[in-house]
């Protein structure tokens, strides 16, 4: 299980911070800066293999093309 975050500030807000579940925010995040917003049981492998290599993963979803 992962815990998913969102950054709070507007202009950074599609950026997720992805961590396993109940292990919170890296040492180097700001508390301040994120908002849990999802729980989910399965993160695609390369997000997986991050956290596991780093302990945290942080993506940038891609937006549709226009």
């Amino acid at each position: 299980m992962y815990d998913i975050y969102r950054h709070a500030d507007t202009a950074k807000s599609d950026f997720r911070l992805t961590v396993l579940q109940g292990t919170g925010l890296p040492e180097k995040a700001l508390k301040s800066n994120w908002r849990l917003v999802a729980n989910r049981k399965k993160v695609p492998k390369i997000i997986a293999d991050e956290i596991e290599r780093a302990g945290f993963s942080i993506t940038r979803p891609k937006r549709p093309a226009v």
